[in-house]
């Protein structure tokens, strides 16, 4: 998760002007995710699990 974390700070700090201000970090964390965990079973509550950590991190952000 952290790494994703870092990903997006230094994609914002890269492309500020190009980004849509309707997409959120939590677009970017989605996008990642899938990227890092590919597939299904085991995987997919892996995915879910960082979603949710993302999710919880925002909401104290």
């Amino acid at each position: 998760m952290w790494g994703i974390i870092v990903q997006a700070f230094k994609y914002s700090a890269e492309n500020t002007a190009k980004i849509d201000p309707s997409r959120s970090l939590y677009d970017f964390f989605v996008e990642k995710v899938q990227e890092v965990y590919p597939g299904g079973g085991e995987i997919e509550q892996k995915r879910k699990l960082v979603l949710q950590m993302a999710e919880l991190w925002g909401a104290g952000a």
